[in-house]
C-alpha cells in the first residue's frame, strides 16, 4: 500500500478513538435534562466524576447494574432503577438525601463504598451495603417496604420503620432502631 494511505488510515484510527473516548468520558446515559445540574441515568454502566444537584437512577435501568464514581450529589439521589447487584457508589460524596422508589422488579442494592450517605427514604424495598468507609447515618423505611442491612462491614447508625415495614440484617450493624406507631 501507498504510504499516504498508510497514514490516512492510521490518522483515522486515532481521531475514532479519540471520539469513543470522550463519549465514554461525557456519558450521561440519556441526560435530556435542560438543566446541568441533574444527571438521569437511563441506562446500566459506568458514570465518572461530576458535580450534581439531583441524580436521578431512572425505571429504565431496570434491573442492571449502575456504578457511580468519584461523583458529587448536593441535594438528593433518587433510586428507581436497578437490580440486586444494582446502585454502586463508588468514592462519592452525597450530601443529601437518598429516595429509594423501585416499583418494578428486583430490589435495588445501594453499596457505599467509600460513600457516606447520610440520609436514605426507602419508599420501597432496598438492600443496603457498605464497604471501605463506606456507611449509612440515617435510614427511614415507609409504608410496607423491606429494608435489608447485608455485608459484614456494613454500618448503619439509625433505622426508622414504619407500622408495616420490616428490616432484616443478614450480616452487618445496626446500631439503633426505632419503630413508629
Amino acid at each position: 500500500m501507498n504510504s499516504k494511505i498508510l497514514i490516512a488510515i492510521a490518522v483515522a484510527v486515532v481521531v475514532a478513538a479519540a471520539a469513543c473516548a470522550a463519549v465514554v468520558l461525557t456519558r450521561d446515559g440519556g441526560n435530556d435534562d435542560s438543566d446541568s445540574s441533574v444527571l438521569t441515568v437511563k441506562e446500566p454502566g459506568t458514570y465518572s466524576g461530576g458535580s450534581y444537584d439531583t441524580v436521578i437512577i431512572a425505571p429504565e435501568v431496570g434491573d442492571g447494574n449502575v456504578l457511580l464514581k468519584n461523583t458529587k450529589i448536593s441535594k438528593e439521589l433518587i433510586v428507581k432503577g436497578g437490580g440486586s447487584h444494582s446502585v454502586v457508589l463508588e468514592d462519592c460524596q452525597v450530601d443529601g438525601t437518598t429516595t429509594v422508589e423501585k416499583t418494578d422488579g428486583e430490589a435495588p442494592r445501594i453499596v457505599a463504598n467509600n460513600t457516606q450517605l447520610s440520609d436514605v427514604n426507602a419508599k420501597t424495598d432496598v438492600i443496603l451495603e457498605s464497604s471501605g468507609t463506606g456507611s449509612f447515618e440515617n435510614v427511614s423505611a415507609e409504608g410496607t417496604s423491606a429494608v435489608t442491612v447485608q455485608g459484614e462491614g456494613t454500618v448503619v447508625e439509625n433505622v426508622t420503620l414504619a407500622s408495616g415495614s420490616k428490616i432484616e440484617v443478614t450480616d452487618g450493624t445496626v446500631n439503633n432502631l426505632n419503630v413508629s406507631a
